[in-house]
């Protein structure tokens, strides 16, 4: 897993069940964050179960690694599963775990399937086929209007987790689209499972749940203190003017 530092900034606060709703795979433990490592067993209620899982964040299926015994996590790993049984097939459920330090802000993990971010042609990180030579790349991959489909975790620096849902994600900003590290619009819709996030995300607010936020790469910032914009709205707090809120986070993809 790639790891960097952002900002998680508040953007607008704000079914049917299947079949594979309702069928339970179990990961014990579940995902957060660990002082040592840990042994995850994997489990599902579903008769003669066959478990199959993914370390790399691909989507998992009966072509995927088959679940044979526990999967031993030292330092930081996401695993995404899926079972199959008499009857049935379970949704995909991810977990995210993090056994390499302790950790003193927030931590959000995003999964998704490789090419979502890297492929040439539809990956939303990369610069594909039609790029300007020189920044901010106008015509590249992250200048389009594409949403991917994404597993989204938030945990808080006590192991607390505060969510575990599927969400769409999208690159957002101006010129800082042709930075190294993107920002990133975290959304939740009908469509994905989710309408919204139920967590107060950003403790000091009244709101407790939200409809999407921005995991922000600090913009004219980035490579600097990654803090100067929110530094500055914070000043003004006090004046009653509307600003963005904040949360410094680690992220993962």
């Amino acid at each position: 897993m790639q790891k960097c530092f952002w900002l998680l900034v508040l953007m607008i606060p704000l079914g049917l069940l299947s079949q594979a709703d309702s069928t339970k795979l179990v990961f014990e433990p579940a995902g957060g964050i660990y002082t040592k490592p840990v042994s995850v067993v994997l489990s599902s209620d579903l008769p003669n179960a066959r478990i199959y899982y993914t370390l790399d964040g691909s989507e998992p299926g009966s072509g995927s690694m088959k679940y044979t015994k526990p999967i031993a996590v030292s330092k930081v790993a996401v695993i995404r599963a899926i079972a199959y049984g008499d009857g049935g097939t379970s949704r995909i459920i991810t977990n995210s775990y993090f056994c390499d330090r302790a950790y003193s802000l927030p931590v959000v993990s995003i999964t998704t399937n490789p090419a979502n971010l890297w492929d040439f042609t539809s990956g939303i990180y990369v610069k594909g086929c039609c790029a300007d030579t020189v920044p901010p790349y106008l015509g590249a991959n992250f200048w389009y209007d594409w949403e991917k489909r994404a597993n989204v975790e938030m945990y808080e620096p006590t192991g607390e987790c505060a969510f575990n849902q599927v969400a769409g994600i999208g690159v957002f900003g101006g010129f800082s689209k042709g930075l190294p590290q993107k920002s990133l619009y975290v959304i939740a819709r009908d469509r994905y499972g989710k309408k919204k996030f139920d967590y107060p995300i950003f403790p000091e607010r009244e709101m407790d749940s939200y409809k999407s936020f921005i995991l922000r790469n600090a913009g004219g910032d980035f490579g600097k203190t990654h803090f100067r914009d929110a530094f500055m709205t914070q000043l003004a707090k006090p004046t009653g003017l509307a600003i963005q809120e904040y949360r410094p986070a680690v992220v993962f993809f």
